[in-house]
């Protein structure tokens, strides 16, 4: 499974796809012309390569592009579900948030720092990441408390719920 893909290698595939299909396009017309003029059809390799080829080009591509694009969206939606299901739940303060440089639909994606307060364990820093939407860029500021879950095994993961109360 494809963790991240750049928006120039989106960029690529996509260059990629319309140059197939237009190859496929003047193949079939080439094609067609010979068999207009009489002319004896391709080697049977020839035609499972070009087969294989539009295959590649209607099938292979836009799938990775889609699973490149929706992939990672999805893989932290599972996670951030898994833990608010069977997670230890905490009260923390966002300590500093910022930009990772990626765009997830239109979403600038954030990585947010947070002191986590689990109730009668020591505090521990952890952070998590997710694209931000008009709404969260307004909730989630510097100095606010949330609500987070976490996993007892693995104070690295966490999902930030729900903004409780803002500290000054």
């Amino acid at each position: 499974m494809i963790a991240r893909v750049s928006d120039l290698a989106l960029v690529v595939l996509g260059v990629l796809e319309v140059l197939g299909l237009v190859g496929l396009f003047v193949y079939v017309r080439v094609q067609a012309k010979r068999r207009a003029a009489g002319k004896q059809r391709p080697a049977r390799v020839v035609r499972l390569s070009v087969a294989l080829l539009g295959l590649l080009v209607a099938v292979a591509f836009p799938a990775l592009m889609i699973t490149a694009i929706v992939g990672p969206a999805t893989r932290a939606d599972r996670v951030r579900a898994e833990l608010v299901q069977s997670g230890t739940p905490a009260t923390g303060v966002i300590t500093e948030i910022e930009e990772t440089g990626n765009v997830i639909n239109r979403r600038p994606e954030v990585r947010v720092h947070v002191t986590v307060e689990p109730p009668g364990a020591p505090s521990f820093t952890s952070e998590a990441t997710w694209a931000f939407s008009v709404k969260d860029v307004q909730t989630y500021r510097v100095g606010a408390e949330v609500k987070v879950f976490f996993d007892p095994t693995d104070h690295g993961a966490i999902a930030i719920v729900d903004v409780t109360a803002a500290r000054r």
